[in-house]
């Protein structure tokens, strides 16, 4: 007697089925997590998706409080996606999110790579969705460990579709800078900025990003620097260069980001001063280098994104066109905490993860994204900004 399963439909209506779904929603991706075929389908067909720019989604706590899992929620459909859960527990902060990964770091100070869209084998986690790299540094004793290590972004590529990505880890308590080769020829191992130019490579970075062919990064105290991971001329395979400079802002956290329109905005969060002044979001400023780019060294403020939306937050900085996903609204910043709950050895605490909402620039408004409960989640790490990938 033939058994009757969605799982045995023929290939090719799965492909006529998938080819109809708009593979920017969340249909595309529940499709594939119905079933080991569903799911053979989708990747074989992946280019679907990668040929189209994605809506972050917001990973959060599972529907059940279950907290050895995440969920997803869309926030332009309000919708929450318990079918494309993580098995990551929600207790364990994330220090970055790209191209659907999510980056942890552990006790061993290891960085994980861990793709929560790829079926994982409990007994083997071997797979192509759980890549180890080496510590980024020893073991703290001044600061948890999680705290350690601030940013981790993965550039010029997805780790499941090329052996030439980068990574690019902001660590320590001074946020120095630290790259990864994954196409290295030489000994894996992570090269780090303040050996390479002193004169031009300071501390307290904030974000890092890919841009036109090489990374950017931005530091509170020196400005936005370049750096080339491909180039054999430079000390250590790098060659670093300013780009613009500003003087020193205390404790303003910035952010880079692409436009649509592949012009580069820098975002900076503007908090309110305070005992707990860090958790208080008063706006954000957007800026963009000069049309001159090769040689601009000036920055412009903006008070349009031109339609776009920026999302920031722990992870990878990303900006979108608002007119190609419904209900993503213009000229916005989406952003998360980039803080939580913390007891210290002194008994004090940081307040929770609750400075979170969306920043319009036309009149400087911020209002909610996603119901926070202060009485259940203030002992959690911040939701982060995942783009849904296979």
């Amino acid at each position: 007697m033939m058994e009757s399963s969605w799982s045995w439909l023929p290939d090719l209506v799965l492909e006529s089925i998938l080819t109809r779904l708009n593979p920017l929603s969340g249909d595309y991706f529940r499709f594939g997590a119905v079933c080991k075929e569903w799911y053979k389908i989708t990747k074989e067909n992946k280019s679907l998706i990668h040929s189209a720019t994605q809506i972050p989604l917001l990973m959060i706590p599972s529907i059940n409080k279950v907290k050895s899992r995440r969920s997803f929620y869309d926030l332009t459909n309000s919708g929450r996606y318990d079918s494309l859960h993580s098995l990551v527990p929600y207790t364990i902060k994330a220090c970055g999110s790209s191209y659907g990964w999510l980056i942890f770091l552990e006790k061993t100070m290891q960085i994980g790579l861990y793709n929560p869209f790829v079926k994982h084998s409990r007994k083997n986690r071997a797979d192509i969705g759980v890549i180890k790299l080496p510590p980024v540094m020893s073991t703290p004793n001044a600061i948890p460990y999680e705290y350690s290590v601030y940013k981790v972004v993965i550039l010029f590529g997805n780790p499941s579709l090329t052996q030439d990505y980068v990574v690019a880890a902001i660590y320590s308590a001074t946020n120095s800078l630290a790259i990864w080769k994954a196409s290295s020829r030489v000994e894996k191992k992570w090269i780090y900025l303040k050996d390479v130019r002193e004169d031009l490579v300071d501390k307290s970075y904030t974000d890092v990003m890919e841009y036109k062919g090489l990374i950017y990064a931005v530091s509170a105290s020196r400005g936005i620097i370049s750096i080339d991971p491909f180039s054999r001329t430079g000390n250590n395979g790098l060659v670093v260069k300013e780009i613009i400079g500003w003087p020193f802002i205390f404790r303003t956290p910035t952010y880079l980001a692409e436009s649509s329109k592949a012009k580069l905005f820098i975002i900076r969060r503007i908090k309110e001063l305070g005992d707990y002044y860090w958790h208080n979001n008063l706006k954000f400023e957007v800026y963009k280098l000069k049309d001159d780019f090769e040689n601009s060294t000036e920055m412009e403020q903006v008070d349009s994104l031109d339609g776009d939306a920026i999302f920031v937050g722990d992870g990878k900085s990303i900006c979108i066109a608002a007119s190609d996903f419904r209900n993503c609204k213009p000229n916005t910043v989406y952003f998360t905490d980039d803080g939580f709950m913390l007891p210290t050895r002194y008994g004090e605490v940081h307040w929770g993860p609750r400075d979170t909402g969306v920043f319009s620039l036309e009149d400087d408004s911020i209002k909610p994204h996603y119901p926070y409960d202060d009485s259940t989640q203030k002992f959690l790490p911040p939701a982060i900004w995942v783009t849904p990938m296979f």
